[in-house]
């Protein structure tokens, strides 16, 4: 047991450091000692051993501040590098990004994921083998839907029609799966608009409505992991049947997909362009979307009270087309210390969902989060 407590502070320590190092991006280990409030004996340990792992490098000298100039440590470039993995209805995105935040490679792959589990786990699979190596460290794998990422199983994909997908039966060990949302809030939270915000929400839109939230720094999932399923709040009790099975959920009218099916346009792009024309039918459309995620915002607002709310995904399509209108309803509706959210469209435009799933495997290192 003792040995177990040791390994485990040890971890957690080597987190510490690793994110005070991330963030900082370049720092020396006497001002690691001040943040972290750890020794310099113990600090001088612990780079040593993360100098020799290949996680951080001596990366130039600093000013001297009446001594010796300081070594500057930073996250090492290039070197350890995890895969990411996003799947939707018709795409499969990869993204390739290594310790130090620097994004190596995106792409993309057309294919009909809808109920092929096995054909979308062998180009997983495939880009894995692509990478493997000493420094790859794994993959991680966002599906829009209920995860459960112990037990490593897809409980509920709707728009995928896939349910109870026991990821690691496909995979070794070096696999992590969450929730696209969540996964997108992660890389806003890591390298994105919210790097300095404990308390926001990100959006993703597309097949579906999702979204990830923090409370105080950290991921929120509720008891069984589910938390962030706003596609399916109630914004009409008459509205249209959901894949869900209920009526009326905010995806049925807001997600891009429904909302091209509304217009009778092959794509969200296509509306986009119409509204831009100035077509009525088209913007009578978007207001009604507009007032249903009024609606589902003024909801979050002031049942979760967040700094900022994040759209994300094909939201980036979209989203300015209602981001006015949504913001007054929410001036309008929320309770006045609610009200001053900021609403925002990521500007990491669809891949935040791709670039968060490839920081999963990161996670232990930076944070000692187990995932």
């Amino acid at each position: 047991m003792l040995g177990n407590n040791n390994r485990l502070v040890k971890e957690r320590n080597e987190a510490l450091v690793m994110e005070v190092i991330r963030k900082n991006r370049e720092i020396s280990k006497a001002d690691i000692a001040k943040i972290t409030k750890l020794s310099a004996n113990a600090i001088g340990m612990i780079t040593s051993a993360l100098i020799e792992k290949e996680f951080i490098y001596k990366s130039s000298t600093g000013k001297s501040s009446g001594g010796r100039r300081p070594e500057m440590l930073s996250i090492k470039p290039g070197a350890f590098f995890s895969l990411g993995v996003d799947i939707d209805t018709d795409r499969i995105r990869f993204a390739t990004v290594d310790l130090a935040g620097e994004v190596l490679e995106i792409k993309r792959l057309k294919m009909d994921c809808v109920g092929n589990v096995e054909k979308v786990f062998e180009a997983i699979k495939s880009e894995m083998a692509r990478h493997s190596c000493k420094y790859f460290l794994g993959a991680g794998i966002a599906v829009a839907g209920q995860v459960d990422i112990k037990s490593k199983t897809i409980v509920l994909a709707p728009n995928l029609r896939w349910s109870d997908v026991n990821v690691s039966k496909f995979f070794g060990g070096n696999i992590f799966i969450e929730n696209e949302a969540i996964s997108s809030a992660i890389y806003e939270s890591f390298y994105g608009m919210c790097k300095d915000t404990d308390n926001f929400i990100c959006i993703n839109s597309k097949s579906g409505i999702g979204a990830g939230i923090f409370i105080d720094g950290k991921v929120y999932r509720g008891k069984s992991g589910s938390a962030g399923e706003i596609g399916h709040l109630i914004t009409d009790y008459n509205g249209q049947k959901c894949e869900c099975g209920s009526f009326g959920c905010l995806e049925t009218v807001a997600a891009s997909s429904r909302i091209a099916a509304r217009c009778n346009l092959p794509s969200i792009l296509d509306v986009v362009e119409r509204a831009k024309e100035g077509d009525r039918k088209i913007n009578s459309v978007l207001k009604d979307v507009s007032k249903h995620m009024g609606v589902a915002l003024v909801s979050l607002v002031n049942t979760l009270n967040p700094e900022k709310i994040i759209l994300g995904k094909e939201f980036c399509i979209y989203g300015q087309l209602l981001l006015g209108d949504i913001a007054s309803f929410v001036k309008s509706y929320a309770l006045p210390l609610s009200r001053n959210v900021e609403i925002l469209i990521s500007d990491a435009q669809n891949s935040t969902s791709v670039l968060g799933a490839a920081l999963l495997p990161q996670l232990k290192i930076f944070k000692g989060w187990e995932v």
